[in-house]
């Protein structure tokens, strides 16, 4: 695991419910397909939120916003496959 890769882990496991991290700034969140993972299946296990902001043409800010796990259950991303 890359050093980046480590800290967001800590972000994740340290973070209270409303914190908010910028993981990410580029065209599209592909661009590091291991943090897209990480942050991807943390929202697939209710962790986090995921959300984006264009910040100009072309250009995206991605975050990750610590959430319940309650509301964790209702925001989970779709199984597309299992669906």
């Amino acid at each position: 695991m890359s050093k980046s890769n480590a800290r967001f882990v800590a972000w994740i496991a340290d973070a209270e419910i409303g914190d908010q991290i910028m993981y990410l700034q580029a065209d599209y969140a592909g661009r590091n397909p291991s943090l897209q993972k990480l942050f991807w299946d943390a929202a697939s296990e209710g962790l986090v939120f995921l959300h984006q902001k264009r910040v100009r043409e072309g250009v995206f800010n991605y975050y990750a916003k610590r959430i319940s796990k309650r509301a964790g259950k209702s925001l989970k991303p779709w199984d597309i496959d299992n669906d």
